[in-house]
This record gives structure tokens, C-alpha cells and sequence, in this order.
């Protein structure tokens, strides 16, 4: 290890220019995780807060895939379960002459699915004939779904607007984790629910694999850096081996640097997205979310990743020969 420390001071520019190629994926990786995390709550943060342990849901005709915004349950199929009963739809709030589009919420007011809403159930708003909302304020929007801010309603005032299109539910969420469906309908986990939330699937879906396309990237450049540097390093690690040093210190050697480029060049970008989101949180402009599971969680998967790459690089360290490297550097 002394050794690696010794080798990474004595050529720290180049050490330096790689440890910022890290630090630039590093702040991609932990930026995006953030961002990822933002752009969820935006679209789940309503149906997350509602308490149970299934979610029941209209059965799709012709295998198509369920979502949330598709499922009309009727009253026969609510019959029994009315408390917790939840209606979603989009619609139009009329404040101070102009308007604004809401997710609206339909909750039973004193049923179980009332702690959800937070102390910010509308029970007074009124649907006029052109199918937009009254008496209700920005102060009354409280989480989001599908990207729109929230309204909670009671459920008959849910039941009145146009995009209800008469059904008596969207879903019902349900206290037990294995419950007795009603005919015509389909019961997912709190998960699959998540995934049923069109917005949700599509971008996760995506961010992710950008995500985990950056972790391959660290990986490769770390193992491609290695590689180079221990070609350039043969003779030296062959006067090692030929002096009776093991492979294990080898192979310690070897990644003991890639750890130090992760762990500088890696932390540094961290803490620079770590930075940035703080000041996109408080200026509102982006959905981003600050937390260890967006910032200290991608930093150490990317260690992770880059670790594996490195470990490609340490193949050539055990396939020295001491002889052949003193004769070739002669």
C-alpha cells in the first residue's frame, strides 16, 4: 500500500486528471439519483401516502397493462368497502379568475384513508357545470400525483366531477395484503400500485438505465486506467515479485489506487451534486430530493462499480513474471 501511495503522489497529475473524469461521472450518477427521486415523488407522493397493504383495481380488457388512470370501479364492486375507497382524476381549480390543473383526490372523510390527506381534506369545494373546482386554494394542495399537485375532496364531491365519468371509485387500498377481490377486478401490491402510475413507470424507467449506464461507464474507465498504469508500472511491480513480495500485495497495490481515485475523485463529485441539489431545493426550480439514499448510496455503488472494473486490470499483476519483466526492462 505504501508503495501505491507512493506511486499515485509521485504522478498525481495524471492521477489528478482521472480523479476528475470520476468526479464527473460521480456528480452525473449522484445529480441524477436526486433528480430520479424528485421526479417520482412528483408522480407517486399522493398514492404512497395512502395507508394499506393492496390495492384493488378494475381488471384491463384485452391484457392490456393496468393503470391507475384507467380503472372505474362500480358501485357493486366498491359495495362493502366504501371507507376505503379512492377516486383519482384530473381537474380544474378557478382561483381569482384563472385556472390551474390538479390531480384531484376522493377520499371517505372519516374513513381510514382520511390520514392521508394530512389535515388538508377540502370538504367545502363545489364542482360547477363547466366541470371546474370553487373554494378551493393553492393553501389546499398537498402532495402530487402524475406531476400535478394534489387536491383531496370527499369522495361524493370526487363522484361529481366530469372525468369521474360516473364511476363510484378508481381503486380501493385495502388494510389486509391478501384480500377477497370482487368480481372484474385486480389486486396488486403496494409496488405494482407504483407501477400502475403511468408517469411513474415511464421516467423511472428510463432514469435508471442512464443511471446504471454511468456505473458502467465508471467502471470501464477505472479498469482502462489501471490497465495503462500497470503496464507502465511492470517493471517496478516485477522488481516487487522478485524481491518476495506476494500476489496479494500485488494485487493490494494495485487496488488500493483505484480505490483512492473512487474515493477522492468519487467523494468530491458527490459533494459538489450534494451542493447543487441543496440549491435546487430551496430555489423550487427542479424536483429534486436530498437525501443518503440519493447522495451516499450512488456514491458507494459507483466505488462499487469502479472496484469491479479495477479488479479486471489486476489479471496482468498475477500473470507477472519477475524474470521475464527485469530481462524486458533491461
Amino acid at each position: 500500500m505504501f508503495v501505491a501511495l507512493r506511486d499515485a503522489w509521485f504522478a498525481r497529475g495524471r492521477f489528478a486528471v482521472m480523479g476528475l473524469v470520476v468526479a464527473l461521472v460521480s456528480l452525473l450518477v449522484v445529480a441524477l439519483s436526486g433528480l430520479t427521486a424528485g421526479l417520482g415523488a412528483q408522480s407517486v407522493s399522493a398514492v404512497k401516502a395512502l395507508p394499506g397493504e393492496s390495492v384493488v383495481v378494475a381488471s384491463p380488457s384485452n391484457g392490456e397493462k393496468v393503470e391507475l388512470s384507467r380503472s372505474q370501479l362500480s358501485a357493486e364492486q366498491v359495495a362493502g368497502n366504501e371507507q376505503h375507497a379512492v377516486g383519482m382524476a384530473t381537474a380544474r381549480i378557478a382561483t381569482d379568475g384563472s385556472t390551474e390543473t390538479v390531480s384531484v383526490i376522493g377520499i371517505d372523510p372519516d374513513g381510514p384513508l382520511s390520514e392521508a390527506a394530512g389535515g388538508h381534506l377540502v370538504r367545502d369545494a363545489k364542482v360547477n357545470r363547466d366541470g371546474t373546482l370553487t373554494g378551493v386554494g393553492k393553501d389546499d394542495e398537498y402532495l402530487d400525483l402524475n406531476h400535478l399537485p394534489a387536491v383531496w375532496l370527499p369522495m361524493d364531491t370526487w363522484q361529481q366531477l366530469p372525468m369521474a365519468t360516473g364511476s363510484a371509485a378508481t381503486a380501493l387500498v385495502l388494510p389486509e395484503a391478501d384480500p377477497k377481490a370482487p368480481a372484474g377486478t385486480t389486486v396488486m401490491d403496494r409496488g405494482e400500485t407504483l407501477q400502475a402510475v403511468g408517469s411513474y413507470a415511464s421516467e423511472q424507467g428510463s432514469l435508471n438505465l442512464i443511471r446504471g449506464l454511468l456505473l458502467v461507464v465508471s467502471a470501464v474507465v477505472v479498469s482502462a486506467f489501471l490497465t495503462v498504469w500497470t503496464i507502465q508500472r511492470t517493471g517496478d511491480l516485477a522488481v516487487m515479485r522478485a524481491l518476495g513480495a506476494r500476489r496479494r500485495t500485488l494485487v493490494t497495490d494495485v487496488l488500493t489506487q483505484g480505490l483512492l481515485l473512487l474515493v477522492v475523485g468519487g467523494g468530491f463529485g458527490a459533494l459538489v451534486a450534494a451542493a447543487l441539489g441543496a440549491w435546487v431545493v430551496t430555489t423550487g426550480a427542479v424536483p429534486f430530493e436530498l437525501s443518503v439514499l440519493t447522495t451516499v448510496v450512488p456514491w458507494l455503488l459507483l466505488v462499487a462499480a469502479g472496484l469491479v472494473g479495477g479488479a479486471l486490470a489486476v489479471r496482468r499483476v498475477l500473470t507477472i513474471d519477475p524474470a521475464l519483466a527485469l530481462e524486458g526492462a533491461r
